[in-house]
């Protein structure tokens, strides 16, 4: 019983402290810098690689960042793919080391149940 009462604070700080995960208050974009490799598991084969420029205006590829998780001392990143270019993949999996971290300051909220769509930010749109 004591151990269980050691292990749970951990095992919840350790949960809560992945750096990248998205939250409420933060969400984040995968920058590629360089070809990136996309896996349909963290860890996992790669199915194809995506190219660190955009066919829009040639710009940085920038993905947002869906889930964070740490297998064997690497941090994976999920991460949406543009429709473009997935392979049939709407989502996939990244090694974190292979991109930039940055914030993403856009957010949108729908509920599907209640019909809405909230952009807490909007006014920066224009």
């Amino acid at each position: 019983m004591i151990l269980a009462l050691l292990v749970l604070p951990a095992l919840a700080s350790a949960h809560s402290a992945r750096p990248y995960a998205p939250s409420e208050a933060k969400s984040f974009d995968a920058v590629l810098s360089d070809w990136t490799a996309i896996m349909k598991s963290p860890g996992g084969d790669p199915v194809f690689e995506m190219q660190p420029q955009s066919f829009y205006q040639d710009k940085q590829q920038r993905l947002l960042v869906l889930q964070a998780t740490e297998i064997d001392g690497k941090t994976w990143l999920k991460v949406r793919l543009p429709s473009w270019f997935s392979h049939g993949m709407s989502s996939g999996w990244l090694n974190a080391k292979r991109v930039q971290i940055a914030v993403n300051p856009w957010r949108v909220e729908v509920s599907r149940a209640a019909g809405t769509m909230n952009a807490p930010n909007w006014r920066s749109w224009r």
